[in-house]
This record gives C-alpha cells, sequence and structure tokens, in this order.
C-alpha cells in the first residue's frame, strides 16, 4: 500500500497440467505446500485478526494459511460438513475482529468460524431463519462493523438481505426500504460485497457503472454511479482500506484502483 508494488518473496511453482479456470488439478499443492492459486479465487479467501494470517479455502477440500511476515503456508484438510457447491469458491470468507466466517454450501452446517489460536475450522449453530446454501456468483457476505452482524445476499432472496447477530448467532430475513426516486439500475449481481465504515454501507460490484450500495442506516438500496477511469464490473475483488477511508479495487488482471464513495450523490434503485 505504501509503495503501490506487488512482491512475491518466493518463486512461482507451476501445475504439470497448467492452471484451469477453477484450479482443478492432480495435486492439491506444491511439492513445497503452497497452494495452487486459481483465476476463479473470489470469496475463498479472508485475513484473520487473530493468528494474522491469510485463510483461503479455494482448493479441493483444503484450508491454507498464509503468514505475511516470512510468506510461509501451512494446510489441513476442512472438517466434515464445510462442503462447496462447483467451485471451491463458493465457501464464502469473510473477516471479523473474532476470527474469520465461512458460508457453505450445506443447508445443515452452513456455517463455520475458523480459531486462529488452534488454526482449526468448527461448525456454528445459526438459529432463527435457515440459511440458503453459497451459490457461484449468487451470493454474497461481508462484515457489518458498527452492528456487529454478517450481512448475506443471495439471488433466492432477490434484493432481500440476511443479517446473522454474532452476538445471538440469530438469523433474519429482511427487506431494505426504497428511497422515492427511481432509477433503472444494472444488472444486480449478488456475489463481491465489502463493507464500507466511513459511509455505513455495503457496496456490491455491479455490471457496468452504476453499482449497488446498501445504506445500513437508512435501510435501503441505493444505485450509485462511478466516476473515474478505475476498473469496474463484476470481475473484482473488494476491500475496505481503514486508513484511507477507502475501497481498494482490484480487477483480473491485478489492477488496483480506488474507490471512494459520495453518499449524497447516489440515487435510489428501481
Amino acid at each position: 500500500m505504501k509503495t503501490g508494488r506487488y512482491h512475491q518473496k518466493y518463486a512461482p511453482s507451476f501445475p504439470l497440467n497448467g492452471m484451469h479456470s477453477c484450479a482443478s488439478q492432480t495435486s492439491k499443492a506444491t511439492f513445497l505446500g503452497r497452494p495452487w492459486i486459481p483465476g476463479h479465487s473470489y470469496h475463498s479467501y479472508g485475513y484473520d485478526p487473530v493468528s494474522r494470517k491469510m485463510i483461503c479455502t479455494g482448493h479441493q477440500g483444503m484450508s491454507f494459511a498464509f503468514d505475511p511476515q516470512d510468506s510461509s503456508w501451512t494446510y489441513k484438510g476442512l472438517p466434515k460438513g464445510m462442503n462447496y457447491r462447483n467451485g471451491f469458491y463458493t465457501l464464502t470468507l469473510t473477516s471479523t475482529p473474532g476470527g474469520i466466517y465461512a458460508w457453505t454450501a450445506d443447508k445443515k452446517l452452513s456455517l463455520f468460524k475458523y480459531d486462529g489460536k488452534k488454526d482449526s475450522w468448527s461448525a456454528i449453530e445459526v438459529k432463527g431463519l435457515k440459511l440458503p446454501g453459497t451459490r457461484c456468483d449468487q451470493s454474497g457476505m461481508c462484515y457489518d462493523a458498527k452492528r456487529d452482524r454478517l450481512l448475506l445476499t443471495h439471488a433466492h432472496i432477490k434484493r432481500d438481505l440476511i443479517s446473522i447477530d454474532l452476538k445471538t448467532m440469530i438469523a433474519k430475513r429482511f427487506k431494505p426500504a426504497s428511497l422515492p426516486e427511481k432509477i433503472k439500475a444494472a444488472k444486480f449481481f449478488h456475489r463481491e460485497t465489502c463493507y464500507d465504515a466511513s459511509n455505513d454501507a455495503m457496496v456490491i460490484a455491479s455490471y457496468g457503472r452504476t453499482w449497488a450500495v446498501y445504506d445500513c442506516k437508512s435501510n435501503a438500496w441505493v444505485g450509485v454511479d462511478l466516476a473515474g477511469s478505475g476498473c469496474t464490473g463484476v470481475s473484482s475483488g473488494l476491500m475496505y482500506d481503514p486508513n484511507n477511508k477507502q475501497l481498494v479495487v482490484v480487477d483480473t488482471n491485478s489492477k488496483v484502483s480506488v474507490l471512494k464513495l459520495d453518499m449524497s450523490k447516489g440515487r435510489a434503485m428501481k
């Protein structure tokens, strides 16, 4: 972030069969125990503040931990019930101050939490609403830091949202209100979500130049028109930068852009 440069402390490895889009390989890791990073790796990673490591589950039944201090990797198998559908990236991870949560494709064991001290995953009982299983490109999750809750999007619930209170672990479905002004928004996309603490809003990367933003305080969907020449679209990863109070957007070609929301110019979604 300070130098604006990428760096890697070790030479890359190359898989025997080439790197397919979803990273199906004959080996689950390199000979040195490092994961194959696929092109489709969205959702499947998150920073754990307890262990101070990046956790990645976008692999064939494996959980990897990366230490940014020495660039070392460790790995172990996923526990029973931590299932995915169609691709490993449907294990949807999001970071919280207490650790990483993983939303799965399993309708019975739908939520897991990572223990950074023990380097292990455990199933979490969710009360209230039965969570739908994750789907490729059709669901997303982020952490609402102001209310200590998880916010989930899913195509099956249209533009409604699901919240999970992390104190009570009670899940509920709710419908955001609409603001008076209506616009014809870009195609609503449920996958890439990020909580912007400076605006108290959940941002969803959408098709085109108009993105869907959930205003948490007003409980309303807002369509925000993007300006500038930075990368946009659904093939982008989102991360909130608390030091600069902005979103960092990384596209599929590793181009980095920053996004500062101006909610006063937001317009209601249809």
